[in-house]
């Protein structure tokens, strides 16, 4: 903007009373400038006066007062634009420095504007039980030191390891026996106020300072007050003192004192039932399990009957190797014996002999078999092609898998497959039971499992069961004794002149048991 003016001033200077003139070049700077030069005649004066010197935009305008203007546009000599940024501002120790993008650098030294420390801002003022040393520099800082009564001596009233080496506590006489005192109780004697606080215990702690002769037991009285309502105090081997839960009875690991509990189910104790009463309760009988856990000899877990069901117990007394059982009502309290077992007391129980369930002879892996369950349909042949057998997912009554029976015929023929058994015993009585359900009845169910029929000559006594479509599966028994070792039931769906095409029969859970 100052070179425009001062272009300005140049042509008002050279043309601003000029009638005539003519162009004369001026170099500036490397730039060239043509300039009006004022052509005048001998006694030819005009003494107009500039009415207008302005700039609009880039534009310079000059106006006389007779009316004669000129604008010049001085857009081609702005040439002033810095656009320079700042690439560095750092701090080096107490100097600071500024560098522009155009290279030039400028270092400021901030040293006379930073305070130096001299002690004379801050004053602290020695007060009771405390001194202070230094003059506050940082060559010689201040430093505060607290003491017992200001003169670094403890109080009168506080007990140290000093005075508990000779028995001195003031106005109070030795302590001689202290073995013989409740561990932890300090009441009968006082200290100063009646009272015992960690700041009068010089380390917060009694340990192995002597007391008279040094007969202090060598046990850390430095007990925390974590304890709950019921707990107390107990010592280790290491004569370490914590806070338990109130053991009752030799050895007893149990709670502060006999709780009541019950039970619905059948039941295995854990540790935590120690010297409890347990409660079984169910018009049904409940067993007792072995306990887990481990035990010492003399915990005991008491058991009452508090229902209809009585309680089996299905381990071993220990002492005289029998098996027992309350009678309505009874109660059996058993004590860990001999660091293996439990033995037991009686009140209104008997012995028993535990039931073993019969062996399952239906041992064909197929998707029927309880104890032998897999995706197939082994052992079963259908006789003619009235039947689709096949293993499914769904429904079952046990496991992952039944056997469905589908009648693919219509009105007019029976639709028949055989299971085979084997390992059966000829002569004996054998109960036969099963899980059926018809999912899909069609027109009728006239559907049964039998030793009849195309198999009664494996049979020296045969029966049948008829199976009835319902909601779910249901259990379905019956007897027969076998003529041959290896025989055969019949599953059978019969037709009376209706529609039974499309009916769905599962089987499941079969189980072949000989009859007591």
């Amino acid at each position: 903007m100052r070179k425009l003016l001062f272009i300005a001033v140049l042509l008002v200077a050279f043309f601003g009373n000029a009638q005539d003139s003519i162009m004369t070049k001026i170099s500036l700077k490397g730039r060239v400038y043509n300039i009006p030069t004022v052509i005048t005649a001998a006694n030819s004066l005009d003494d107009q006066q500039i009415t207008d010197f302005s700039i609009t935009s880039n534009i310079l305008t000059l106006t006389l007062e007779d009316g004669g203007t000129q604008n010049v546009d001085l857009s081609q000599y702005l040439d002033n634009t810095d656009s320079q940024t700042v690439t560095d501002l750092s701090l080096s120790g107490n100097t600071l420095s500024i560098t522009l993008s155009g290279g030039n650098t400028e270092m400021l030294d901030l040293s006379p504007i930073i305070p130096v420390a001299d002690g004379s801002e801050t004053i602290v003022t020695a007060g009771t039980n405390v001194t202070v040393t230094g003059s506050g520099t940082s060559g010689n800082p201040y430093v505060i030191n607290s003491t017992a009564s200001g003169s670094g001596t403890p109080d009168d009233d506080s007990v140290t390891p000093a005075k508990i080496a000779n028995g001195d506590f003031g106005d109070f006489s030795v302590i001689s026996n202290v073995a013989s005192l409740d561990m932890g109780v300090v009441s009968t004697f006082e200290l100063g106020d009646a009272s015992v606080t960690q700041g009068k215990l010089a380390n917060s702690a009694v340990n192995t300072d002597r007391v008279e002769d040094g007969s202090l037991w060598p046990i850390d009285l430095n007990i925390s007050n974590t304890g709950t309502v019921g707990q107390v105090l107990s010592k280790s081997a290491a004569n370490e003192f914590t806070w338990v839960d109130d053991q009752v009875g030799p050895g007893g690991s149990g709670s502060s004192k006999i709780l009541d509990d019950t039970f619905t189910t059948d039941y295995t104790p854990v540790v935590a039932d120690t010297f409890r009463l347990k409660y079984g309760k169910n018009l049904d009988s409940l067993v007792v399990s072995t306990p887990t856990g481990s035990y010492s000899d003399g915990d005991a877990i008491t058991f009452v009957q508090d229902s209809i069901g009585d309680l089996y117990f299905d381990f071993k007394d220990i002492r005289k190797d029998v098996y027992y059982k309350t009678n309505n009502p009874g109660t059996i309290a058993m004590t860990h014996y001999t660091g293996t077992g439990w033995t037991f007391l009686c009140g209104d129980c008997s012995e028993y002999v535990p039931y073993t369930p019969p062996s399952n002879l239906y041992t064909l892996a197929n998707a029927a078999n309880p104890d032998n369950e897999v995706d197939a349909t082994t052992g079963i042949t259908v006789e003619g092609t009235d039947y689709l057998v096949t293993s499914e997912a769904s429904p079952v009554s046990d496991g992952s898998f039944s056997i469905q029976f589908e009648k693919n015929t219509p009105a007019g023929t029976d639709a028949s497959a055989e299971i085979q058994l084997s390992g059966l015993t000829v002569g004996v009585g054998h109960t036969i039971t099963f899980d059926a359900y018809i999912s899909t009845p069609g027109d009728a169910n006239n559907s049964y499992v039998r030793t009849s029929g195309s198999v009664a000559a494996d049979w020296s006594s045969t029966n049948q069961v008829e199976v009835n479509p319902d909601s779910d599966f249901v259990e379905y028994s019956f007897t027969s004794t076998p003529a041959v070792t290896n025989p055969r039931i019949q599953i059978t769906t019969t037709t009376l002149a209706v529609n039974v095409q499309g009916l769905l029969l599962h089987i499941d859970n079969i189980r072949i048991t000989e009859t007591p």
